[in-house]
């Protein structure tokens, strides 16, 4: 695939052999309203769901575990208070989701607090699912 800029028709990317993640228009026009550490957690989330191919193609891993610990390196932050607070309001915002191992939803910090492990996460649905075909969109 061959990206060409309106004014420029002769500059352009070749991206038949880039190695890339997707990521859905409407959930980039809602990071760009969200504090760093949120985005930077939304970010993450989306390289280690959407930038893995899943089983079947044309699907892409929707659900990733990772600890506090884990994030915190990952996006550069020292306090896993900091962490916690910005997941609360990814929650509470409906942007991100947090699961248990037994794929049951954690609405509140303190579920999240109880389990004790390292949580499963997915962006919202709402922001990953496409509800008609893309090739009926025109």
């Amino acid at each position: 695939m061959t990206v060409t800029h309106p004014r420029r028709k002769s500059e352009t990317y070749n991206l038949t052999n880039i190695r890339s993640t997707p990521y859905p228009n409407t959930l980039l026009d809602v990071i760009l309203t969200l504090p760093e550490t949120q985005a930077r957690i939304v970010s993450l989330i989306v390289r280690e769901t959407l930038g893995w191919s899943g089983d079947t193609p044309g699907t892409r891993r929707a659900i990733v575990r990772l600890s506090y610990r884990e994030i915190k390196e990952r996006i550069g932050r020292n306090s896993s208070s900091v962490i916690s607070v910005a997941v609360e309001e990814l929650v509470s915002r409906g942007i991100v989701e947090t699961l248990d191992g037994s794929n049951r939803v954690l609405l509140s910090a303190a579920d999240r607090q109880r389990l004790r492990a390292p949580l499963w996460f997915r962006i919202a649905r709402m922001y990953v699912e496409v509800s008609e075909p893309l090739s009926s969109c025109g």
